[in-house]
């Protein structure tokens, strides 16, 4: 089963932006601990 490659690019967006979503709490939260 293939699935199709819009779906896929789709999936992969999100994923990509749930990352840097994190990323950017991690560094927020980061922030907070140093100051």
């Amino acid at each position: 089963f293939k699935e199709p490659k819009k779906y896929k690019h789709a999936g992969g967006a999100v994923k990509l932006k749930n990352m840097i979503q994190s990323y950017f709490y991690l560094l927020r939260d980061k922030k907070f601990i140093i100051f």
